[in-house]
């Protein structure tokens, strides 16, 4: 007889505290046919067998609307799909993601990336050996400079990068990483980086530094520069952010001379780099939208 009770007032629980009816959760359920269980999936609604997610947020890079900087809330005021903590003007739709990329096939950076110095009699280099990240090394003599671009891409793109500096190189005056869009040389784009001694660089005209800020909160542990090219209306703007931990600074520049479309990526100067992750976005003040490459 107790046993009759008690399994009478199991079942009529959820009426008497107002919770809603239990649910069988299918574990082997798998919306997007990746043949991860949507129970596992990071991205349950977007196919991405290999569950990538740079930044560990818990959202797999593929669905998550700031792929490269931590951001559990997802919060994206403007509904553009960039949220809010990656998007350059967050207040005004039209930003789209064009790729993103984090480098987690190693030996598959030169099918998809450029790699270009003005090295006379050396070569810049990358190495791609280890997932999750490639090191983009300059030539060790003459120019000293390396660029890593987008191929096939050419135009003016706001860029966002997070990496470092080697940490075993030496500390040489003048070097620097920088993402970098309408690169077509080492003295012609739109950069925005860190320079040693620490500063923002946005080089258009030459290299600007700027003082070191903690106005703003930083976004997350890692180096990471972002480049916007354009204002609301889509003109020529350019704005620049660095952070290394903490806000490092940021330097809006305004109109530029307007320079030729040309390539889209990282620069490195005197000393290696490494990249962990690239994320380029465009913005449309009509709201069109692009076809995002995730990689």
């Amino acid at each position: 007889m107790r046993v009759v009770l008690a399994a009478l007032w199991l079942c009529a629980c959820n009426q008497v505290y107002g919770i809603e009816e239990t649910v069988a959760v299918d574990d082997k359920l798998d919306s997007d046919g990746d043949t991860v269980p949507n129970v596992l999936d990071n991205c349950p609604d977007d196919a991405n067998k290999p569950q990538y997610d740079e930044d560990g947020d818990g959202f797999g890079d593929v669905c998550d609307n700031c792929p490269l900087i931590v951001n559990a809330h997802q919060t994206d005021v403007d509904q553009d799909n960039v949220g809010d903590t990656c998007d350059p003007h967050p207040v005004a739709t039209g930003d789209c993601t064009v790729l993103f990329d984090s480098f987690n096939e190693p030996g598959t950076v030169a099918t998809h990336w450029d790699v270009e110095d003005t090295a006379v009699n050396g070569d810049a280099m990358i190495d791609d050996s280890v997932a999750g990240s490639v090191m983009l090394i300059p030539p060790p003599v003459d120019a000293h400079s390396a660029l890593l671009t987008a191929r096939g891409l050419t135009g003016s793109f706001d860029v966002m990068i997070s990496g470092d500096t080697l940490t075993n190189s030496p500390v040489i005056s003048g070097a620097r990483i920088e993402a970098v869009t309408n690169a077509s040389g080492f003295a012609s784009y739109y950069g925005c980086g860190v320079q040693i001694p620490s500063g923002v660089t946005v080089p258009s005209g030459g290299p600007t530094t700027y003082a070191p800020t903690s106005s703003m909160n930083p976004l997350g542990t890692k180096l990471v520069a972002r480049l916007v090219t354009r204002d609301v209306s889509g003109s020529l703007h350019l704005r620049c952010r660095v952070d290394y931990g903490i806000a490092l600074g940021a330097l809006d520049v305004g109109a530029p001379t307007v320079i030729s479309a040309a390539r889209t990526g990282v620069l490195a100067l005197w000393t290696p780099v490494r990249i962990d992750a690239i994320h380029i976005t465009t913005f449309d003040p009509s709201g069109a939208q692009c076809a995002a490459v995730f990689r």
